[in-house]
């Protein structure tokens, strides 16, 4: 079983391969950054936290800490673009430390 490490690799394997003769891989998701928001009323509200990890492992991370009390996740290049735009009205507060975060799940 071949390993699959880029989107694009998963792409040209599933636009160039004989679809007649399947071959059998695994996509290896790389990890990166992660951006976890905490909406309005929420405790931690306006903040903002970050985990490193493959998409799941990170929401794993924040579920561990927080339960389902949050809002989004986001790509660190997501969270930067949406960040830097002009037009975007709202803008989060601050990046909180997990020490400093309230309603942690025990």
């Amino acid at each position: 079983m071949g390993v699959i490490e880029t989107e694009n690799e998963l792409c040209d394997l599933m636009c160039n391969n004989n679809l007649r003769k399947p071959k059998v891989v695994e996509y290896k998701e790389p990890e990166q950054w992660w951006v976890f928001t905490f909406g309005v009323g929420q405790p931690n509200g306006g903040h903002y936290v970050k985990f490193f990890g493959t998409h799941e492992s990170a929401r794993a991370q924040m579920v561990e800490h927080f339960g389902r009390v949050w809002s989004f996740q986001y790509t660190a290049e997501e969270w930067d673009r949406m960040v830097a735009d002009p037009k975007r009205k709202w803008k989060p507060e601050t990046e909180i430390a997990l020490e400093d975060c309230v309603c942690r799940v025990k």
